[in-house]
């Protein structure tokens, strides 16, 4: 069996509870869908779904001010270098 290690991950409480929900539906605990997650993001080699205005809200694109889209994605990376040492 490979080596385990465990991961501590600190959620706000009704997001944890409303996931767990949400995945208990499918059949599977939050700890399983997360290793999915990790599994899946090493097979395609990064996060497993897209962010971004052409990714995870691409269906509502229409909807959006398209004056505001260019300082809107200078936010959300911003948001996730903060956050996560991330971005671009």
């Amino acid at each position: 069996m490979a080596k385990e290690t465990v991961m501590r991950v600190v959620l706000d409480a009704e997001l944890k509870e409303q996931v767990e929900k949400l995945y208990a539906k499918q059949g599977m605990t939050f700890e399983q869908a997360i290793r999915l997650f990790a599994e899946q993001s090493l097979r395609v080699g990064g996060l497993p779904f897209a962010v971004g205005k052409s990714g995870a809200f691409g269906a509502l694109a229409k909807y959006a001010d398209a004056s505001k889209i260019e300082m809107e994605d200078e936010a959300v990376s911003l948001a996730m270098k903060d956050k996560f040492g991330a971005g671009d």
